[in-house]
């Protein structure tokens, strides 16, 4: 069985305890002891805590990126390619719970995605689901609000319904999922006045 890197033990416990304990709660004593590393170790791959997130935060982009990028690049409709996208991230999320919790740490709020290279390894994230939806806007598919505002509306609907699966501790059912991707096609199809 092949080790996994120090570095890599390292991220996977700053994501589980950010995941449970929130970022201001997660002190780096927590994420050393979750590591099973002492604190020379942690600090001899990574200089300070904010190092740890940053690169938690773009091994979580690199993960995502793997999971929903492919059903954008394939030739189907725009609603397919959405629909197929956001399913992905879906599944991703359910099956990785502390990777969900940690991303809604970094996302809502925290001034830590403004930092030049998380922000820009963020936009390269979304490029293409913002392409994608640029694409719609052009072709008159999708609403005329910005598309920073549409791909808002995408992952905000994405968060709510990981959220509450987690919350009811149950999967969706096939017609929930489907409705709910109506909901997602509703929020953001341009509708004729």
């Amino acid at each position: 069985m092949k080790s996994i890197p120090t570095s890599h033990r390292i991220i996977q416990a700053a994501i589980a305890t950010i995941a449970k304990e929130g970022m201001q709660s997660s002190a780096m004593k927590k994420i050393c002891h979750k590591s099973g590393y002492s604190p020379g170790t942690v600090y001899h791959h990574f200089k300070d805590k904010d190092e740890i997130i940053s690169r938690s935060f773009q091994h979580l982009l690199f993960e995502l990126s793997k999971s929903f990028h492919d059903a954008l690049q394939e030739d189907a409709p725009l609603r397919e390619r959405l629909f197929r996208a956001w399913i992905a991230l879906l599944t991703y999320f359910i099956k990785q719970p502390d990777h969900f919790f940690f991303y809604r740490q970094i996302v809502n709020g925290h001034s830590f995605l403004s930092g030049d290279e998380n922000s820009s390894q963020f936009d390269e994230f979304v490029q293409p689901l913002e392409l994608l939806i640029l694409n719609g806007k052009n072709e008159e598919s999708l609403k005329s609000l910005p598309v920073k505002l549409l791909l808002m509306l995408f992952f905000d609907h994405l968060h709510s319904v990981v959220a509450w699966q987690f919350q009811h501790k149950e999967e969706m059912s096939k017609s929930e999922l489907s409705e709910s991707l109506v909901a997602l096609w509703d929020l953001l199809r341009k509708t004729s006045s």
